[in-house]
């Protein structure tokens, strides 16, 4: 007798995250997908590890182009690229560290293979600020950011790379403020903000940073894999 043919199980989608930064955005990516989608780990009840859908390479790429380019090989690898989803996380750094011209080539080459990109200008730190007070003011380098900023005094002993945890309440706060910081940014209204701006003009924007919405993006990913 013929052996019977099981049908292929179908292969879950993977969202990939590229992270600029060694520890500081991967270790606070790391704390909220498992805390605050935690939910995620009882509807699955062990068929899946959190850690197989949802994964942060290592990387020690500091330019945004190679970063992207990372993202774009393991797209090129991946079986099913159309179901799994690419995000790029990188700051823009001093104009003397990163040239503008190198960002718009990495912003176009994500563009035209499907990256996403979560960005801050002038740093990740941006983002952190915002979990605390509405608004930024625009800031040089990081290391401005630290010395003229509140951050320190929110965060005590905050140093990169540190791990640190963040409140639900906080990081919701965080959303909200950075719409309306982006907005105020670009001179328009909130309900006006675009999600797409042009390289040119984003790269930039300060202060500036999309990082919600590879946050919105995650929770939308583990809601469709309950």
């Amino acid at each position: 007798m013929p052996k019977k043919r099981h049908a292929k199980r179908s292969l879950r989608p993977v969202f990939y995250i590229f992270c600029e930064g060694e520890k500081t955005e991967p270790y606070y990516l790391e704390h909220y997908i498992r805390r605050h989608c935690a939910g995620f780990r009882s509807v699955q009840v062990n068929r899946i590890k959190l850690d197989d859908i949802v994964k942060i390479p290592k990387t020690n790429r500091t330019d945004p182009n190679s970063l992207v380019g990372l993202a774009i090989k393991q797209k090129s690898k991946s079986p099913s690229p159309d179901k799994d989803q690419y995000w790029c996380a990188y700051d823009r750094e001093a104009e003397n560290v990163v040239h503008e011209s190198i960002h718009i080539k990495a912003f176009n080459a994500a563009s035209e293979n499907g990256i996403e990109v979560a960005f801050s200008n002038v740093c990740f730190e941006v983002w952190l600020l915002l979990h605390k007070q509405d608004g930024c003011a625009p800031y040089v380098s990081c290391d401005d950011l630290l010395k003229r900023s509140a951050l320190t005094r929110y965060f005590p002993g905050y140093t990169k790379g540190c791990r640190r945890e963040f409140e639900s309440g906080d990081i919701a706060n965080a959303r909200m403020r950075a719409v309306k910081m982006n907005a105020r940014t670009c001179n328009v209204k909130v309900q006006e903000l675009p999600t797409k701006i042009d390289p040119c003009r984003l790269v930039n924007l300060n202060p500036y940073t999309n990082f919600y919405r590879l946050l919105d993006a995650i929770d939308v990913f583990l809601e469709c894999q309950r």
